[in-house]
């Protein structure tokens, strides 16, 4: 496979992993009875969540070697954010509003202006 395909697919696991960390995280302190930090590191989705963020430092800084970090950052949140946005409405219950929608698309659109 070509080099560069490989560089874009770490950038695209980077921002998976990022993703679905940051709903692990979430998902781990909605579960939390206690309001202590310790009890985290025995949470399941909080033990995912750590894994999932260091998978993702080496893949983007995998990334890094071949793609500027100006092209390859707001590609990178576009991604992450994509997937916070829709996971966080499906998986988490959060709301979705007119407004919201028409936010991620600006965002969206913004991050694809910078990247291009």
């Amino acid at each position: 496979m070509n080099s560069l395909v490989i560089t874009w697919v770490y950038l695209v696991l980077a921002a998976i992993c990022t993703g679905i960390a940051n709903l692990m995280l979430k998902k781990a302190r909605s579960m939390v009875v206690d309001e202590g930090l310790i009890q985290q590191l025995f949470n399941p989705y909080f033990v995912s969540a750590l894994i999932l963020f260091v998978a993702n430092l080496l893949f983007f800084s995998k990334a890094l070697e071949k793609l500027p970090v100006t092209i390859a950052y707001p590609i990178f949140a576009g991604i992450g954010f994509s997937i916070l946005f829709g996971l966080g409405v499906f998986w988490l219950g959060e709301s979705l509003s007119r407004n919201h929608l028409t936010g991620a698309i600006l965002i969206l659109t913004g991050i694809w202006m910078i990247a291009r």
